[in-house]
């Protein structure tokens, strides 16, 4: 039985984002998340990447979807690991 209370989290941990490879090590199957597709439970964002319906787009969601995008490893960098820290002179 997948545990969808733990994608719900994992997603909400990324601005309601979630990668395949987190639904897999969660247990969820390529079938399963088919028809959390279909259901509307799940959207999907980008190849690899869905989203939980309803999260709103924000710079947030945007930085997300771009980590998820390039993988294990990736970081922000520049003005978006400044926003990120809350340098002075970079919005919040």
């Amino acid at each position: 039985m997948i545990d969808w209370r733990a994608v719900v989290a994992t997603a909400n941990s990324q601005a309601g984002l979630i990668h395949l490879s987190q639904l897999r090590e969660r247990g969820v199957s390529h079938p399963a998340i088919r028809r959390a597709v279909a259901a509307g439970r799940l959207e999907r964002c980008h190849r690899g990447v869905f989203c939980l319906p309803g999260a709103p787009r924000s710079w947030e969601r945007a930085a997300h979807e771009a980590l998820l995008l390039c993988g294990t490893g990736s970081v922000l960098s520049h003005a978006s690991a400044a926003r990120v820290w809350r340098f002075d002179g970079f919005q919040q």
